[in-house]
């Protein structure tokens, strides 16, 4: 008999797959999260792009289970610590892309636990952000998007010796002041044409 922690690590551990998300709906059908199963069930069909009147249909019952649930299901711990401006994004029952604040992250490991995150977006004042490199569910994170103010040099120095970039494939910051040509260098040095820069919007 599977618990939920172990039906929950298949998931992380074949996040392409749909066959864990099933078997796992049907667990949460057999422990009273009807809800929750239902909406693994139905962002799985529309994720098979089903006819358009069924994916019209499906498209409803998946707005009004998030608007239900949504919240409570991502991991209700995150709170104030996850930014208003980037909610998180569901995909085949699960939250594939999230924001977290610098604040929130020992509270965004609930999150990870549960959910196969791919893209995350980290909100870092620029003397934290070699803190970044040290967050341990980075390690499955394909695509990091870094808000900071500024990229200063000491902190970039700490983040480029991180060892949790193995499945990085996109790496972007976003900063309000421009970045250093030396910074850049050693960023462009250290994860080559994965990384981008883009200033905050004003």
């Amino acid at each position: 008999m599977c618990d939920r922690a172990a039906l929950l690590r298949t998931v992380i551990a074949h996040p392409d797959d749909d066959t864990p998300r099933l078997v796992y709906a049907d667990w949460l059908d057999d422990h009273g999260e009807a809800d929750r199963a239902e909406l693994i069930r139905v962002q799985c069909e529309l994720a098979r792009a089903p006819a358009r009147a069924r994916r019209r249909v499906l498209r409803g019952w998946e707005a009004e289970l998030l608007e239900a649930h949504g919240g409570g299901w991502a991991a209700p711990a995150l709170g104030a610590h996850a930014p208003r401006f980037a909610p998180p994004v569901w995909d085949r029952g699960f939250v594939s892309a999230c924001a977290i604040l610098e604040s929130g992250r020992a509270a965004a490991l609930d999150l990870f636990a549960a959910h196969p995150v791919r893209k995350l977006c980290y909100v870092v004042g620029n003397d934290r952000l070699g803190e970044v490199a040290t967050f341990r569910p980075l390690g499955r994170v394909e695509t990091l998007v870094v808000s900071t103010s500024a990229l200063v040099e000491r902190e970039v120095a700490r983040f480029c010796r991180g060892r949790r970039f193995g499945r990085l494939t996109s790496l972007q910051f976003v900063t309000r002041w421009p970045v250093a040509p030396e910074v850049r260098e050693r960023l462009v040095g250290r994860f080559g044409p994965r990384v981008t820069f883009r200033r905050h919007r004003r």
